[in-house]
């Protein structure tokens, strides 16, 4: 596998442009690109998005846009739960199947191309068995979410269209959780709150990513590109009991029940995967996203959770 990265002529597609991170990437990829190509689904795209191409990813028309486009780059925005938006079984199309055209498609092209894939800590599945520290080629756990299956099934699909290609370079990004002042998500919402509902007989440990620290690392990827799978996240690991002590905020422990009532009566109802995540926690290893990507993320843990006080909401 061949390793190719932006040059002055790079031409540059970025699928998911309407989410947080694709909207930050668009300054700096521009910057990078001769031509940027800003795709995302037309049931998101808005006429706040005139920059944005409406698109299916799993639209055969679209498929041959991306093969006529020709580019150097293609950053895979995968890693978006959507189904508030799109409705669960869109959602999943709009991440397997989208991924199968994206990937299919790059596969015939004859040129080089660089792919960078945003996935998500929650393809290793949180659950009470998983290992202490999860390595980039820790078998998944048995417990994943719908989420996580997608975005395995996704990452599977990206291995198996482009490993054996001599002209794609493949980068997989797994975040851990983002959070920060401006991503308006809803772990960055469940942080903010003045009390931490939590589930009883549990106390996971955490391991976030600054907001900004995630649109720099694929910014890192597109300059410096390094084929391989790499676990992503901040400096740090804190139990969530802790986490609440250090932030000046009460925990409150609930069963699983009366925690869902409570997040959604608190307007901060969480999915699947990351009720799962605050109930077991998760870690990841790092070690080759600082030794062999080349990437350390800029704030730490905790500075990542102090940075949510400035959230405006």
């Amino acid at each position: 596998m061949t390793t190719v990265g932006w040059t002055s002529m790079s031409r540059i597609v970025v699928t998911g442009a309407t989410s947080w991170t694709g909207r930050q990437l668009a300054g700096p990829l521009a910057e990078r690109a001769t031509d940027l190509l800003l795709v995302d689904s037309p049931a998101v795209v808005t006429d706040r998005h005139p920059d944005v191409v409406a698109g299916d990813l799993d639209d055969a028309s679209f498929a041959r846009t991306l093969i006529d486009y020709k580019p150097n780059i293609v950053v895979h925005l995968q890693a978006i739960d959507r189904r508030k938006a799109l409705g669960s079984d869109r959602a999943r199309e709009a991440t397997v199947i989208g991924a199968q055209g994206v990937f299919g498609a790059i596969s015939r092209m004859r040129h080089d191309v660089a792919v960078i894939v945003k996935s998500d800590v929650s393809v290793y599945g949180a659950g009470p068995r998983n290992p202490s520290v999860f390595l980039e080629s820790t078998t998944p756990g048995a417990r994943k979410s719908s989420y996580g299956r997608d975005l395995a099934s996704a990452e599977r699909y990206a291995t198996e269209a482009l490993l054996q290609r001599d002209n794609a370079s493949l980068s997989i990004l797994r975040f851990a959780k983002i959070v920060g002042p401006l991503v308006n998500n809803p772990l960055s919402r469940y942080f903010s709150l003045p009390v931490l509902p939590t589930r009883i007989g549990y106390d996971p440990r955490i391991q976030l990513l600054h907001e900004q620290d995630a649109v720099d690392a694929i910014v890192h990827t597109v300059d410096h590109p390094m084929p391989g799978i790499f676990n992503i996240a901040s400096p740090g690991i804190q139990y969530l009991g802790r986490i609440a002590r250090r932030t000046k905020r009460y925990s409150q422990p609930l069963p699983e029940r009366v925690l869902k009532q409570a997040l959604k009566r608190a307007g901060t109802p969480l999915p699947s995967h990351l009720l799962a995540y605050l109930t077991y926690g998760l870690v990841m290893d790092t070690s080759a996203m600082r030794d062999v990507l080349g990437f350390t993320p800029s704030h730490t843990l905790e500075q990542a959770l102090a940075s949510i006080a400035e959230r405006g909401d």
